[in-house]
């Protein structure tokens, strides 16, 4: 594949950039300390887990699309519930809360299930040229 700007072979599909640049991240530390006080002497231990995911700037620009998630607004639902427990001004407010969460809910899921997969699909077949940084969109037959 060759690059449609530069014309460089020097070429790689956006997921394979993706995924070389992303590391998985899991460590144990474990720690020993002790000291000395008027008031005698103490010590302690700890043990630490750390995990998680780095990415490099690369795979930033390389990135697929994301589906959007939904817990936040059912969060603002569980509020709205909530404020329908209070006087006549809470009650509206939390009717309001609900009704717009409802709203946001519908447009994420919409999303997720309409625009969601031709991103993906257009992100699949999209390349990224290691000379001049161009990304393009490449579909086979």
């Amino acid at each position: 594949m060759n690059c449609l700007k530069c014309g460089s072979d020097n070429c790689q599909r956006l997921e394979v950039v993706y995924e070389s640049g992303t590391q998985q991240i899991n460590t144990t530390s474990r720690t020993v300390g002790g000291g000395v006080a008027r008031a005698g002497v103490g010590g302690g231990a700890a043990h630490t887990t750390t995990s998680g995911t780095s990415r490099s700037t690369l795979v930033n620009k390389a990135a697929p699309p994301v589906k959007q998630g939904i817990g936040v607004f059912i969060i603002m639902i569980v509020v709205g519930v909530f404020m329908l427990a209070g006087g006549w001004f809470l009650k509206l407010l939390g009717i309001a809360v609900i009704g717009f969460a409802i709203y946001l809910m519908k447009k994420a899921l919409s999303y997720n299930k309409v625009e969601f997969p031709e991103k993906y699909d257009y992100w699949m077949n999209q390349w990224m040229c290691h000379k001049c940084g161009d990304i393009y969109h490449k579909a086979f037959d």
